[in-house]
């Protein structure tokens, strides 16, 4: 979360909503106040994923977390997640783990074990 919010200037109070905004598929973002409105834990997996990824030591641990969420949102995912993708891609979420996780340039500055 720390990361993530010094390279977004964000509010740490603001981490999961803009995570989830970063990684939503199109569709899902312009439907997504609609749905929370609906069904209000629709996007609870997406949350539960982001919560993670905002305390992961590293680009590893959160890497095997975003394969845990796509496995169980293909098992169970159901026609909104899976066929509408009515949830965070997969893809935008690993490119936002390598943004955040990216190493520096600088030697002997490693960043790779504070958490997102």
């Amino acid at each position: 979360m720390t990361l993530f919010c010094a390279r977004y200037r964000c509010p740490a109070a603001e981490f999961e909503e803009q995570a989830l905004r970063r990684c939503l598929y199109w569709r899902a973002h312009l439907l997504a106040p609609l749905i929370r409105k609906i069904q209000p834990r629709f996007f609870e997996a997406d949350f539960a994923l982001i919560r993670y990824l905002g305390t992961a030591l590293g680009r590893r641990n959160a890497i095997n977390e975003l394969a845990a969420y796509i496995e169980t949102t293909k098992a169970r995912g159901g026609f909104a997640r899976n066929f509408l993708r009515l949830r965070i891609s997969a893809r935008k979420t690993s490119d936002l783990i390598g943004l955040v996780f990216q190493r520096p340039t600088e030697p002997g500055a490693d960043r790779s074990d504070r958490e997102i």
